[in-house]
């Protein structure tokens, strides 16, 4: 999650569902994005998740890299 500008940063899935089934947001650096993915698919490869879009505010908040640590900030509105 380290990072030196925002450009370093994505949202990625938070947890095994996801915010399109139910879940919830994460942001990491980018460069990590690949291991991100196979690490969830290996933690979650037994769950089944609802199919029902999320209203976490994660969901619906920006990657920013604050204090040189990626984070979701809520969207401004």
């Amino acid at each position: 999650r380290i990072c030196r500008y925002d450009s370093d940063c994505i949202s990625v899935q938070g947890d095994c569902c996801g915010c399109t089934a139910g879940g919830q947001a994460a942001s990491i650096n980018g460069e990590h994005q690949e291991n991100w993915e196979k690490t969830i698919d290996v933690k979650c490869k037994d769950i089944a998740c609802p199919a029902v879009m999320s209203n976490h505010w994660t969901c619906s908040a920006e990657a920013k890299c604050v204090n040189n640590k990626c984070t979701l900030v809520k969207a401004q509105q």
